[in-house]
This record gives C-alpha cells, sequence and structure tokens, in this order.
C-alpha cells in the first residue's frame, strides 16, 4: 500500500490541500464572513425600512381616519344648515302666498266696489229717467215749459 500510485496521489493531494487550501480557505471564509454581515445589515435596514414604512401607513390611516371624520360632520352640518334653509325659505313662501292671496282678495272687494258703485250709478240713471219721465207726464204745458227751461240753463 505504501507503494501504490493512488495512496500517493492522496497524500500529495492532502498536503497540497493542507498548504494551498489554507492561504484559500482563510479568504473564502473572510469573504462568506463578509458577506454574511453585509446580507444581515442588508436584512436589518429592510427591517428597519419595514418598520418605518408601517408606521408611516398607520399615521396615514389615522390621518385619513380623521379627515373622513371631518368631512362626515362638515357634511352633517351642511346638510343640517340647507334643511333650516329650505324651512325658513318653506315659511317665507307661505307668507307670501298668505299676504298675496290678501293682496288679491283686497284687490277683488276694491273691484266689486267700483263695479257696485258703478250698477248703482246705472240704476240711479234709470230710476232719474223714469221719474223724469213720470214727471213729464204729470206735469202741466206751463210746468213742461218750465223744465224744459231749466234744463237749458
Amino acid at each position: 500500500m505504501v507503494y501504490d500510485a493512488s495512496f500517493w496521489v492522496l497524500i500529495s493531494f492532502l498536503l497540497f490541500f493542507a498548504v494551498v487550501g489554507r492561504r484559500f480557505f482563510k479568504k473564502i471564509i473572510v469573504q462568506l464572513d463578509d458577506r454574511a454581515h453585509r446580507i444581515s445589515q442588508q436584512l436589518r435596514e429592510a427591517a428597519d425600512l419595514h418598520e418605518e414604512t408601517e408606521h408611516s401607513c398607520l399615521k396615514a390611516r389615522s390621518a385619513l381616519k380623521k379627515q373622513k371624520t371631518v368631512h362626515e360632520r362638515h357634511l352633517k352640518d351642511t346638510q343640517k344648515k340647507i334643511s333650516a334653509i329650505q324651512k325658513e325659505t318653506l315659511k317665507k313662501m307661505e307668507e307670501l302666498e298668505k299676504e298675496l292671496l290678501q293682496t288679491i282678495e283686497t284687490k277683488k272687494k276694491y273691484l266689486l266696489g267700483i263695479r257696485e258703485q258703478e250698477l248703482e250709478k246705472k240704476f240711479l240713471k234709470n230710476m232719474l229717467k223714469k221719474v223724469e219721465s213720470s214727471l213729464k207726464n204729470k206735469l202741466t204745458a206751463k210746468d213742461k215749459k218750465q223744465y224744459i227751461l231749466d234744463q237749458l240753463k
């Protein structure tokens, strides 16, 4: 076995590996440690960013919730104001309608009064004509002359 070539290949490989590998192993281990350190640092940074993002997201949700509350309160206030304005407008319209109806009724009465006066005048003129004609028929000739003279003056 000592004289076998595969035995000496194995020995020389182990020696080569021990001498040369030591330098490379140190470099490889250092590089792997550096890489592991960078990865862990990047993971910490990612965790910090994630935490910061979560915090910002919570802030944004809180602000949105507050804004929604303010908006809803403003909307309710506006609806109350609109309702009050509508009630006030309806009240004013009813008052104006009453006022207008009163004005119409007053004008109607006034016009009816004028119409009644006109009818009374016509009635009185007709009555006067009838009375005059009836008096003319009853008057004597002398009275008729006197009536005509009075009418001409």
